[in-house]
């Protein structure tokens, strides 16, 4: 009798285990769902009267030889042509979620890449409207040094992860989507372009993002402060 009492409290005891994951696969859904139409409505609203914004990352040069080096850069994100990469960007930038993730990837006169912000290794990354979403438009074309494009794995495979040019590179063309240009502090992402590497063009001395955030008053004055 003992026995089978045991067996049917193991059994309920699975039983309960298995419901109260299904609750909680039921909860994610519920709110990945919402939360997928909060930034549908938002995106339509930035179509509507689209506004571009400016986010700023302050980043950390790492020297084995000399003192680290922090520098800011201020990128323009063109919500006017992809408002909803921008807002991936946007948002991502406002909530700190790049603070701690290098710069994984740097070929020379090329582009710098970076964004992986859940390996940290440029396998990884995922957006605000889940892992992947898909190329929104190749409106935007690789014609000049400083713009900021989606790195990807393929076609629709957009995350969290960016690279920024340091040419012009036309071949990358309807493959990768342009979202936004850097206004001010280029000067930094070329110094980042000539930074030694690895024979898998990863730096030798790390390069992070420390932190990010939208361009304000605030930031102006902190800027001024810091120089």
């Amino acid at each position: 009798m003992s026995i089978l009492f045991g067996v049917i409290s193991l059994c309920v005891g699975y039983f309960g285990e298995f419901i109260s994951k299904d609750v909680i696969l039921e909860k994610k859904l519920e709110l990945e769902k919402k939360k997928q139409e909060t930034f549908t409505n938002i995106i339509e609203e930035d179509k509507k009267s689209p506004r571009n914004k400016i986010v700023y990352l302050d980043i950390v040069i790492k020297d084995f030889m000399t003192d680290d080096r922090t520098v800011r850069i201020f990128i323009e994100l063109f919500f006017n042509k992809v408002p909803k990469t921008a807002r991936n960007f946007y948002e991502l930038c406002k909530k700190n979620k790049y603070a701690g993730v290098p710069f994984h990837r740097i070929i020379a006169g090329f582009m710098v890449q970076g964004g992986d912000i859940t390996n940290y290794d440029g396998t990884g990354g995922k957006s605000i409207y889940g892992d992947k979403f898909n190329d929104e438009n190749f409106k935007l074309k690789h014609d000049s040094e400083g713009l900021l494009s989606m790195a990807n794995k393929g076609p629709n495979t957009n995350s969290s992860q960016f690279f920024i040019t340091l040419a012009p590179s036309s071949h990358l063309d309807g493959k990768h989507v342009v979202f936004g240009k850097v206004i001010e502090g280029m000067e930094h992402v070329r110094n980042i372009g000539t930074s030694p590497t690895d024979f898998s063009d990863r730096p030798l001395q790390d390069v992070l993002i420390i932190f990010s955030g939208e361009k304000t008053m605030d930031a102006k004055k902190k800027q001024k402060k810091e120089n």
